[in-house]
């Protein structure tokens, strides 16, 4: 199997698992806009303030060597495909390199 093909039935199988609809995915759409304009910045921003308060996940990044500003980047880059995003191929491969980086 190639690594798209098993990285899209991996998807595949987690909007199933999750229950996610295409019905659901229009919905996401519609706020996702809304959503990056009113408060992006503030979700990150948030998020990565939440996370480095914990003592263990901060020893995971640091030992990762990863930035805070590389971790704000990553972040908004996954917020952005969760908000906007098909839930296709090309939508996984996307988040799955997210989490690589």
């Amino acid at each position: 199997m190639s690594l798209d093909r098993d990285i899209e039935r991996m998807s595949e199988e987690a909007k199933r698992y999750l229950g996610i609809s295409e019905e659901d995915v229009r919905r996401v759409h519609e706020i996702g806009d809304k959503l990056l304009e009113l408060s992006e910045k503030k979700m990150i921003s948030g998020a990565l303030n939440s996370l480095l308060s914990s003592k263990f996940a901060s020893e995971i990044i640091k030992d990762s060597g990863i930035t805070r500003e590389r971790a704000a980047e990553a972040f908004a880059e996954w917020l952005r495909e969760t908000l906007k995003g098909d839930y296709d191929l090309e939508h996984a491969k996307k988040v799955f390199t997210i989490g690589l980086a």
